[in-house]
């Protein structure tokens, strides 16, 4: 382990870096722009950065130059594709940057994570479980081919949240971009999905389940498909000037439904459970492979098939 705190200017935070050639395990860590880059796992209390935090592996400390001397810059290191550590990250207090990017073969676990900028995770076959993940700035992106158990999550520009075995998140909000949210597994959201102003989708090959689900803006658009036999599970489902098209291998069960400027389609291999069904400026689609209950429908300048 080496460990050197720069580039202090009078009273200002300094840069952290953190490099070693096996396990790094610190305390909290506070400074303006961190690195913390090893090839064994890596074990902090905390982030506090005025500036970026990235924490990957040690084959990048060469990009800014020989490490600790007066000439090393880390802005080459973070401009640079991010290399993944063969270690786990493990961070047990809150982090916050302006943006905050973590990539590791074997896990990341973590609290709350807030940034004015993107935020970026890639956890590798580890799995991935965090707090709420919030981004005021940036887009979040969040990757396992393990499960991935988060709190809210919050995006002003997009959110993206891929998992190759099951997704468990609180909620999720993006403020200008789109939502895709995939998962190999069961997905679960305890609270609302609502793209403001964006698309959603959301792709599983387990069962969904998940609460109001909404798209806002000129081009919303709600597309739900889960296959293998699965149901899904919805509160009520909504956009305001795009396509619906929900799909369920098993049975379908939602809330109302209001497509404001668009066409919606419902299709279910098992039974149909549903409040009222609002569709203006286009047609409503049913295909449903046993009973089907609604509430009323209402139809403008569209058709019921």
């Amino acid at each position: 382990l080496e460990f050197r705190r720069v580039l202090f200017r009078s009273q200002a935070l300094g840069d952290v870096m953190l490099f070693g050639g096996s396990t790094i395990t610190a305390g909290a860590l506070g400074g303006r722009d961190i690195a913390v880059l090893s090839t064994g796992n890596q074990t902090l209390g905390g982030v506090a950065a005025t500036g970026r935090v990235l924490l990957a592996d040690q084959s990048m400390s060469s990009l800014g130059g020989t490490p600790f001397s007066s000439t090393y810059d880390l802005n080459p290191v973070f401009a640079a594709a991010p290399v993944a550590t063969a270690g786990s990250i493990s961070v047990s207090g809150p982090i916050t940057a302006t943006q905050f990017t973590a990539v590791t073969t074997s896990g990341f676990a973590g609290q709350a994570i807030g940034a004015g900028g993107a935020v970026t995770i890639d956890a590798g076959a580890g799995g991935l479980a965090a707090g709420a993940i919030a981004s005021t700035g940036g887009a979040v992106n969040l990757n396992s081919t393990g499960t991935i158990t988060v709190g809210n999550l919050g995006a002003a520009t997009g959110l993206s949240v891929s998992a190759g075995a099951g997704l468990t998140m609180g909620g999720g909000t993006s403020g200008s971009g789109d939502i895709v949210l995939t998962s190999t597994g069961d997905f679960t959201a305890a609270g609302a999905i609502d793209a403001v102003g964006g698309t959603l989708s959301l792709v599983s090959g387990g069962a969904v389940s998940a609460g109001d689900v909404h798209a806002a803006g000129t081009a919303s658009a709600v597309t739900i498909n889960v296959q293998g036999g699965q149901s899904v599970s919805l509160g009520a489902v909504s956009a305001d000037a795009g396509r619906i098209a929900l799909g369920s291998g098993g049975a379908l069960a939602l809330g109302d439904l209001a497509a404001a400027n668009g066409a919606a389609t419902l299709g279910a291999v098992g039974p149909l459970t549903a409040g009222s069904l609002s569709v203006s400026g286009g047609n409503l689609g049913l295909s449903i492979g046993s009973d089907a209950t609604t509430g009323a429908i209402s139809l403008t300048g569209g058709a019921l098939s």
